[in-house]
């Protein structure tokens, strides 16, 4: 039997996160969080551009680490498969460009790496592509995660509010926490 949406606690899940959704989690970041080893994953130019947080709080989140002391987070270095896509195909004409980067470089390591991941992204240009490069099971908005987080015990059920809501109000096209995620 298949387990539904709401039943989302019960699957082993790896979500890669685009930036966007990496800093809506950083705002909320508690110092005291431990989640298992390779909880999420973001690939190498995701986890770069994080230096550019002024305040801190995505470097914070991708330092933190399981009770063994592992990284919570991995950072995933896309191989030659990976670079293949890219460049060959994502961004045939673009091999100096950066806007994007780490969206496009996530679409490509779940393409041909991480087979089992979904890519979270906020940025629909990112989830159109990925929509069509991986399918609609493999790309979600950000609410998917925050639920399933939630429902695993790594948020809090206010936290998980929180996240809802500043993700929404993040993106013009929604009116709100869409309905099936309000608790």
């Amino acid at each position: 039997m298949r387990a539904s949406h709401r039943d989302s606690s019960v699957l082993v899940m790896k979500w890669i996160l685009d930036d966007g959704p990496l800093g809506v989690l950083a705002q909320y970041f508690d110092p005291g969080w431990t989640w298992p080893e390779g909880s999420l994953f973001v690939v190498r130019e995701v986890a770069d551009s994080a230096t550019n947080d002024k305040s801190g709080r995505r470097q914070a989140l991708l330092a933190m680490c399981s009770p063994s002391g592992l990284p919570s987070i991995t950072v995933h270095d896309g191989g030659p498969d990976a670079a293949s896509m890219l460049w060959g195909h994502l961004r045939p004409q673009s091999a100096t460009a950066v806007r994007d980067l780490g969206e496009d470089v996530s679409v490509a390591v779940c393409a041909t790496e991480l087979l089992d991941a979904t890519f979270v992204t906020m940025d629909k240009r990112a989830a159109y592509v990925a929509l069509a490069e991986l399918g609609r099971s493999r790309v979600t908005a950000p609410f998917e995660l925050w639920d399933w987080l939630e429902r695993n015990g790594h948020l809090s059920i206010t936290t998980f509010r929180e996240l809802c809501t500043l993700t929404a109000k993040k993106d013009q096209g929604l009116s709100g926490v869409p309905m099936c995620h309000r608790r």
